[in-house]
């Protein structure tokens, strides 16, 4: 066993304009606290990365998305985005 694990939690949100107002308060406390979070945008959707302590933010539509994998992160954006459509993580190869 070894590796970082692959976790990843959405929030929904019935205010995404106020959802993603916390997500950049948290950002900045977790910067304060001595974190370096680097910002990217990815498919339109503003996303907060730590790749030194593998976590990864982002705030897209109605929900929250914490992940542990930036490549998960992004999947998720992709399905929210589109949706729903797609893959489902019953049949995606990283989830069996």
């Amino acid at each position: 066993m070894g590796g970082v694990p692959i976790m990843i939690a959405l929030i929904e949100t019935t205010d995404p304009v106020r959802a993603k107002g916390f997500l950049e308060d948290w950002i900045g406390f977790l910067e304060d606290e001595g974190n370096d979070y680097q910002t990217e945008i990815y498919k339109g959707a503003t996303v907060f990365r730590d790749d030194s302590a593998f976590v990864y933010f982002a705030a897209v539509g109605d929900y929250l998305i914490i992940a542990s994998d930036s490549d998960l992160l992004e999947e998720t954006i992709d399905r929210i985005q589109s949706g729903g459509n797609g893959e489902s993580l019953y049949s995606n190869p990283k989830f069996q």
